[in-house]
């Protein structure tokens, strides 16, 4: 069978700085792990022995992806242990989501007026199609979605693995039916914060993101890309130890008094969040916590048992091909709602409702923001 390749993505609840390299799951979710994962897909479900893939790879191999709970071992047979999309599922996909897009987008366009209504509060020199980018399609559907969601036992937004760790593991195979879906869909947050504060961008996930979190995730890996080596020169003379509490604080301290310490400015205007002294991206302070507050109350009420239905009832969550694997529904709808959210985002995108992101050659669509919230 035809070796199969595969992207990584960890829906994860912490600081990789403090995490062991040998804990950390973004140690061997890289290409050196294609083999053994297209492997085990190849394989009929519950017939791919442990002991023949120990042989055939390295034990050391195969027990590291058994502790980030890539896989798990039943009756020595090694199976899938966390939500892993094929090609063979984009069918059902398109089947089983692709026609409540547009009843959703339906009826939040019935609540069009209420819902501008409420972002209109927010002053921060840009417009409401771009506030409510940020805050409908990030901060609600990609945030307090999740929490209303989970509270009903919908889906899960954490799992402790045996390290200690709170992370979620999702992977994509690499096909071009899937690369052109997946890696389109506007469902992917990427925030360098410390709860309260945060440089962040929103979009999706087709190419290398230049941002905060996506550059340290590869600064603290040790794999920053050759095209940021310049970035990395800036961030190296402006951090220490403590790069994020370093960093926020003097974001904080520039928000409060129009400057900051100049090292920290080169970083914030090499990133494109500062420019001439001058913010240039959507800044949401404390009161923006009550605008998402309100979205979050009109979404559920308008559409909220419309999704759990969905993740309840709709076969996908039968037929994608992990669940033969016994990955948890509960996590597998993680991922499910992942792709509905992203669905639904890019419909509102086409229709006018929200701003449509910029597109960075080679990065992909996205938009950026702060947040500045108090404790």
């Amino acid at each position: 069978m035809k070796k199969r390749k595969f992207d990584y993505f960890l829906f994860d609840n912490f600081d990789s700085a403090s995490v062991p390299t040998g804990d950390n799951p973004r140690s061997y979710l890289n290409s050196s792990s294609d083999n053994i994962l297209s492997d085990v897909v190849n394989t009929t479900p519950f017939a791919c022995d442990y002991h023949k893939m120990c042989s055939q790879y390295t034990p050391q191999q195969i027990n590291d992806l058994i502790h980030i709970d890539l896989f798990r071992v039943e009756n020595d047979m090694l199976l899938l242990d966390s939500t892993v999309i094929v090609h063979e599922d984009i069918q059902s996909i398109f089947d089983c989501l692709g026609t409540e897009i547009s009843s959703l987008a339906d009826k939040l366009c019935e609540k069009k007026s209420e819902i501008y209504a409420c972002v209109s509060s927010i002053e921060n020199g840009f417009d409401e199609k771009t506030n409510l980018y940020h805050l409908l399609c990030g901060a609600v559907f990609d945030g307090s979605l999740f929490d209303y969601l989970s509270k009903h036992n919908q889906l899960v937004t954490s799992r402790f693995h045996s390290s200690g760790i709170d992370y979620i593991i999702t992977v994509y195979e690499k096909c071009p039916e899937l690369d052109s879906f997946s890696n389109h869909l506007l469902c992917s947050y990427n925030r360098f914060s410390d709860g309260t504060r945060a440089l962040q961008s929103f979009g999706d996930t087709d190419g290398s993101r230049i941002d905060f979190y996506r550059f340290y995730c590869q600064k603290l890996l040790g794999a920053v890309p050759p095209v940021s080596k310049q970035l990395e020169m800036i961030w190296d003379a402006a951090t220490c130890n403590d790069y994020r509490a370093h960093i926020l604080n003097e974001l904080q301290i520039f928000d409060e008094t129009g400057s900051c310490d100049e090292n920290c400015m080169r970083l914030f205007e090499a990133f494109g969040y500062i420019s001439g002294g001058q913010y240039a991206v959507p800044v949401f302070h404390q009161s923006a916590k009550n605008v998402v507050e309100e979205l979050t109350k009109i979404v559920i009420g308008c559409i909220g048992d419309d999704i759990k239905k969905v993740l309840s009832n709709s076969p996908i969550m039968f037929q994608l091909y992990c669940r033969q694997h016994g990955v948890p529904k509960e996590e597998v709808a993680n991922e499910v709602y992942h792709i509905l959210f992203g669905m639904l985002n890019e419909e509102l995108v086409s229709r006018g409702i929200v701003q449509e992101p910029n597109l960075h050659v080679g990065e992909g669509r996205y938009l950026k923001s702060i947040e500045l919230f108090t404790r």
